[in-house]
């Protein structure tokens, strides 16, 4: 039977010139016989190289079997062609292998691409998802005051009088100036982390004390303001009253407790009455308020108009005669 040895099915001997001198499965070639030579043995003996003929077959499996002839030249030792070596191998396995790879990179190769695709792309909409958060913080951060989450002085002055141009000067609006009562004396006595915990605090006092749909903001230092809007006298002050009532409970901060206050100034504007003039004569009623002994509320009067002119009046009267030496 034929040479089974690993993956050798069978093995020819070729004379000098190609002619067949011993087969594997038969035996010694007669002497007399008379054969053609053999066209690969020729040509590996002509080119002194491997010749390769690659045989592939249809099995019940409706698998490939892959044979391969293989023409090896022999040489004498002055390198002398003196005939070739033909084996017939088995590369059914490795074509098996073969074709299993190339079955497995053609999911692969799909897959990576994909991938080096779906990268590029994710990280651009990560980026984009960045700088639109970026964006929002840097716009959080521009209409809130950082330290208590309440709109900032630009933010409420822009919101008032867009309310005010929009023509809806009725219902009334009404406008609360707001100041922490001795707030330079806790920012000596506890230092200024102290005191900004204390005006987050009243911060958020203020947020949770007034109607949704009103306004509460930051106007710098120990300043709130609050707007009110469909305001009524009652309303006006049965807020200011809740806030100044939770204001007088006790805050402790770092294992230091104080009860501190809060002074507050109202204006319930009139028809036509724009923002600033709210404001100014809501800070002109908190002046009053902490002329008065602070922690309470005082609604805007007329008469204040009178008595600010008259003390700036002595305030630059006294100024004068201190440049001029009078005292």
């Amino acid at each position: 039977g034929a040479l089974n040895y690993s993956s050798i099915y069978s093995f020819v001997v070729f004379g000098a010139e190609g002619q067949l001198i011993y087969s594997s499965d038969y035996g010694v070639s007669a002497p007399d016989s008379v054969t053609e030579p053999n066209v690969d043995a020729l040509r590996a003996l002509a080119e002194n190289d491997l010749v390769v003929d690659v045989l592939t077959r249809d099995t019940p499996n409706s698998s490939k079997s892959v044979f391969a002839y293989v023409f090896v030249p022999v040489m004498t030792r002055d390198g002398v062609p003196n005939g070739v070596i033909s084996l017939f191998v088995d590369r059914s396995q490795m074509a098996a292998h073969f074709h299993a790879l190339l079955s497995w990179l053609g999911w692969l190769i799909p897959l990576l691409c994909a991938v080096f695709y779906a990268v590029p792309s994710c990280a651009l909409i990560f980026k984009i998802e960045q700088d639109r958060r970026k964006a929002r913080d840097l716009n959080r951060l521009s209409r809130y005051d950082h330290l208590t989450g309440v709109f900032n002085r630009r933010t409420i002055s822009e919101k008032l009088m867009t309310h005010y141009q929009a023509g809806e000067k009725e219902p009334c609006y009404a406008v609360f100036y707001i100041d922490v009562d001795k707030f330079k004396a806790i920012n000596d006595e506890h230092g200024h982390d102290y005191g900004d915990a204390i005006l987050s605090h009243f911060g958020l006092l203020l947020r949770e004390t007034v109607r949704p749909g009103d306004l509460v903001g930051r106007f710098g230092g120990d300043e709130f303001v609050v707007i009110l809007f469909d305001a009524t006298e009652d309303i006006v002050r049965i807020i200011a009253k809740s806030i100044l009532q939770k204001a007088r409970k006790p805050i402790t901060v770092d294992g230091h407790t104080i009860q501190t206050s809060l002074s507050i100034g109202s204006r319930l504007t009139r028809e036509g009455e724009s923002p600033q003039a709210a404001i100014r004569k809501a800070d002109m009623a908190l002046y009053h308020a902490k002329s008065m002994g602070r922690n309470q509320a005082v609604e805007y009067f007329p008469e204040l108009d009178i008595r600010q002119t008259r003390r700036r009046a002595v305030e630059a009267r006294m100024r004068q005669a201190l440049e001029k030496e009078e005292f």
